[in-house]
């Protein structure tokens, strides 16, 4: 008996502090929102993160294509909003504090002069 409370006192306490983690750390370290460089200088984390929710997002569009030949056009509208939702959900969990925005924003930014020493130093090559 003594053995039962005491492990639904540890999983209650574990369960505790799940709602209680930050955010992952942007491209300054910070917690907080994602907010874009003021000149749109990358980080590498950030490239690596953009990098493997890339080919997760490539999937996820492979797994929804059914859902965008729908005749309906109020069943294709919620596929849709699913479907960007997911998109988002699994930017965040790759550590992407913007979600789908940042990458969005790594994206566009990856081309910029100011990230070609970091593109040439990890190998990215940007087709334009």
């Amino acid at each position: 008996m003594k053995r039962s409370i005491a492990a639904v006192a540890v999983a209650l306490a574990l369960l505790s502090g799940c709602h209680k983690q930050k955010a992952a750390p942007g491209p300054a370290g910070e917690d907080g929102p994602f907010a874009p460089a003021p000149d749109s200088a990358l980080t590498a984390l950030q490239v690596e993160r953009w990098a493997r929710a890339n080919n997760q997002l490539d999937s996820l569009t492979f797994a929804y294509r059914d859902s965008f030949l729908v005749q309906d056009p109020t069943a294709r509208a919620a596929a849709q909003k699913s479907f960007q939702a997911a998109q988002d959900a699994l930017c965040r969990q790759l550590g992407m504090r913007g979600g789908y925005d940042e990458y969005r924003y790594v994206s566009a930014s990856l081309a910029l002069p100011v990230n070609k020493a970091l593109r040439d130093s990890i190998g990215v090559k940007v087709f334009q």
